[in-house]
């Protein structure tokens, strides 16, 4: 049992507890800085734009930073998130001329309110169905409401305690630092929390169409800025009434899109709001009216806009995970479509009997050079290659609709331009659109090299059937009739070693070296010995292998009986040379000695025509048989062009 196996069992062993402890720690130091840095960033902009009173911000978009982080990274990530958001606090605080202990005070208030949402939304489970998400969505409002209630009592009570000079009362400080916190919170939290999900999901940034949104961003934004920056009293119906303007671009946006888009819409528009706010733009900063008034409305907008935004994504999500589904099945099914050696189609055949491909994969310019899209727009570039009779008759397979067929099988000659013709074969299915379309979603592939080589299979096996005829008739003619079947069986397997190994390279030739040792396996004991197999590595053509091939068998079957390899010191040598520049033909020698002398007979047996009549006749060789005192020496030497085959 390891470790893992244990853990399951046992909970954490001591050193994969370690190991994670240690790891954890690593990463720990990294996550307080990044924390400390983007809260401190945010915590710098809220300050900049203060507003209302006792100088409290009035959108704290640095507790949507902590808060966002915690709910994004999980448990965790609490302690490294906590310890970033106070130490970021305290130091901003007291830049900004607050007392140390204050300051401290303040940075403890927000670790605990982003810890206390962080908390609050482990508890409640996330669901797959829209009832389930919108629930999540309102414990998260709810948690953030919570908390943010907390802190504010609790910064309302260190403010009186620890600022003298103060003349907000108790109430209002708790309600503004509530709010602002608040509106931070559900502002900037969705985003942080769209932004993780959206880094951990490679697919989704692939597959999504971002440019949409993008483009829908720039409007709302320019819309954003213009309607909040006028003012009740411009004299525009938009100035009275923003919502009108901004709210379908918000739902559009909040329906169709990822997260992380609503949410920086929501950003963007609670950003314009604090620059009106603080600069004395538009409504939320008319001066006539009372700060009081103009942050509690801008308060009041954001939240109202936050909460539909939210919503309306909870509502939609099953549509968006229906359309990213959707979107990374077309790319599926687009790689398989371009990688499928055929070309995938859809055809339907019009009232008026003509027969069109509404799709085409893009394969058609690489079968039939015609782009999927000329195809589409004119299928006349394929079917005038018919001839008439074959179009006729599969315009007719395809008007076949009366349910009695159920799939369209049929192979046709098509002509190819200057490379002659070829043969496809085209395989479809009908589909019922409605209740009169019919639809064919099929496949079409190349035949040709199929068919070309169950031509060639044929003729190869009527080949071989007649050299087999040939080899059995002169065996049983010139052999006696105890030796025949040892005979017509060794010369039959010599001729299979040759189909194997032409088999084994395809039928593109032999090895000449492979090929000779394959004839000669029976004597392999005796290779490098006796038996001695030199030259350089040729290819030889189909033709050559097989009846060069016989000859060796026939000469080595001759020499195990009555030549050099029948006595005890006699030895073979096989070898050949290449054509070259200076010897352009192909040459092949058998040397015996060492045995027996070799005895001529008058009457030529079949061995002789294996060994000399077959290759002068089928590769116009020039062939002798030298006898010595010692063996038999063959020579065989024929034009390279008959024999080795050219890259």
């Amino acid at each position: 049992m390891n470790a893992f196996d244990l853990e399951r069992q046992q909970g954490p062993v001591p050193s994969v507890a370690l190991a994670r402890s240690i790891r954890r720690l690593g990463k720990e130091p990294l996550l307080v800085l990044k924390t400390a840095i983007g809260y401190g960033l945010a915590a710098w902009a809220g300050l900049i734009f203060l507003t209302g009173v006792s100088g409290i911000a009035i959108f704290w978009p640095a507790s949507g930073i902590a808060a966002g982080l915690a709910i994004a990274i999980g448990r965790s990530g609490f302690r490294a998130v906590a310890l970033g958001t106070f130490l970021a606090t305290v130091v901003v605080n007291v830049i900004f001329g607050r007392s140390l202990w204050l300051s401290a005070g303040f940075g403890l208030l927000n670790a605990v309110e982003a810890l206390i949402i962080a908390r609050s939304l482990e508890s409640v489970p996330e669901r797959a169905e829209a009832f389930g998400r919108v629930i999540r969505v309102v414990a998260f409002f709810a948690a953030a409401a919570v908390s943010t209630a907390l802190t504010g009592l609790g910064a309302a009570i260190l403010i009186h305690a620890g600022t003298s000079d103060t003349t907000s009362s108790f109430l209002d400080l708790w309600r503004t630092w509530s709010l602002s916190d608040l509106i931070g919170i559900i502002v900037v939290a969705p985003l942080l929390s769209a932004i993780y999900e959206l880094a951990s999901t490679p697919e989704l940034r692939r597959t999504h169409d971002w440019k949409a949104d993008v483009a829908l961003l720039f409007p709302f934004f320019a819309v954003a800025s213009h309607t909040l920056g006028l003012r009740p009293d411009d004299g525009t119906w938009i100035s009275i009434a923003p919502g009108a303007a901004l709210l379908p671009l918000l739902l559009l946006l909040s329906a169709r899109s990822q997260p992380i888009v609503p949410a920086l819409a929501i950003v963007i528009l609670a950003a314009t709001m604090a620059w009106c706010a603080a600069t004395g733009e538009g409504r939320y900063g008319d001066v006539r009216l009372p700060a009081e008034s103009r942050v509690i409305a801008a308060q009041v907008a954001l939240g109202t806009a936050t909460i539909m935004t939210q919503v309306v994504m909870a509502l939609y999500a099953d549509r968006r995970l229906a359309v990213r589904r959707l979107q990374a099945s077309e790319l599926r099914l687009a790689a398989i479509v371009d990688t499928a050696p055929g070309v995938l189609f859809s055809a339907q055949l019009k009232a008026d009997g003509n027969l069109v491909f509404p799709f085409v994969s893009s394969t058609s310019a690489e079968m039939f050079g015609i782009p999927a899209r000329d195809l589409g727009a004119e299928p006349s570039l394929l079917l005038d290659r018919m001839d008439a009779a074959d179009r006729r008759a599969l315009i007719d397979a395809f008007r076949n609709t009366d349910g009695t067929q159920t799939m369209l099988s049929v192979e046709l000659p098509l002509r190819q331009g200057n490379s002659g013709e070829t043969w496809i074969e085209i395989k479809a299915r009908p589909v019922r659109d409605g209740e009169q379309d019919v639809i064919w979603y099929g496949f079409i592939q190349d035949t040709t090299m199929r068919r070309r080589q169950v031509e060639e299979l044929g003729h190869r096996t009527r080949n071989l059937l007649s050299v087999t005829q040939a080899i059995a008739e002169f065996t049983a003619r010139h052999t006696p009739r105890h030796d025949l079947t040892d005979v017509l069986a060794e010369r039959l397997s010599g001729l299979a070693a040759s189909h194997q190994l032409l088999a084994a390279y395809r039928w593109e030739g032999a090895e000449i070296e492979a090929l000779a040792k394959a004839q000669l396996s029976h004597l392999s004991d005796l290779f490098g010995k006796r038996l001695v197999i030199q030259g350089p590595s040729i290819m030889l053509q189909p033709a050559a292998a097989q009846v060069i091939g016989m000859a060796i068998h026939e000469l080595a079957t001759n020499a195990c009986k009555h030549g050099a390899l029948s006595t005890e010191i006699g030895a073979v040598k096989l070898s050949w040379t290449p054509p070259s520049a200076t010897h352009p033909d192909f040459e092949m020698c058998w040397l015996e000695h060492g045995g027996k002398p070799f005895a001529q007979t008058s009457r030529k047996g079949f061995g002789s025509k294996l060994t000399v009549d077959m290759p002068i006749n089928q590769l116009d060789a020039n062939v002798t048989l030298e006898p010595r005192d010692d063996g038999l020496v063959w020579r065989l030497t024929a034009v390279a062009e008959r024999v080795v085959r050219r890259a």
